[in-house]
């Protein structure tokens, strides 16, 4: 599920603006697109119906998770709940169903259906993703190796 999660600051309550940090994520999300991509459109209509202003910042995913943590931003969007997010944000219903799914080259044969299968290979992933339990399981197991990127 993908959740947009705040952190109830002294700045949120009574507020006429609230600032909400986010990455890039074409369409759902992209400084890029008309109104920031149809769900920025869902998040600022719902704080609007409300009376509350929305600004966006659009950033690299870490630094937005950072800056919403330190209390820069009140709130951030679109984020998996996970167990050590959950310490530090309260996150709303679930905005829209998503699922993993592993992208390849063409030219290389991809068939499996058990992740014991993907030993030895390399898995390029973004930093401070929920890629779910299982998946990091095997990354922290050893059995698939992992290319973190930041951006």
């Amino acid at each position: 599920m993908i959740l947009i999660f705040v952190s109830f600051s002294p700045t949120l309550l009574g507020a006429n603006t609230i600032k909400i940090s986010t990455g890039h994520w074409p369409p759902y999300l992209s400084e890029d697109l008309p109104g920031g991509g149809f769900v920025s459109q869902i998040i600022r209509e719902s704080f609007e119906s409300e009376g509350v202003d929305v600004e966006f910042a659009f950033l690299p995913w870490s630094r937005a998770l950072a800056m919403t943590k330190s209390g820069k931003y009140q709130a951030s969007a679109i984020w998996s709940c996970t167990e050590s997010r959950s310490r530090d944000f309260l996150f709303s219903s679930p905005l829209l169903p998503y699922q993993y799914v592993f992208y390849h080259r063409t030219a290389e044969a991809f068939d499996w259906e058990a992740l014991v299968e993907l030993k030895g290979k390399k898995v390029g992933l973004t930093q401070d993703y929920s890629y779910g339990e299982t998946l990091s399981d095997v990354i922290e197991s050893g059995l698939v190796d992992a290319d973190v990127t930041s951006l």
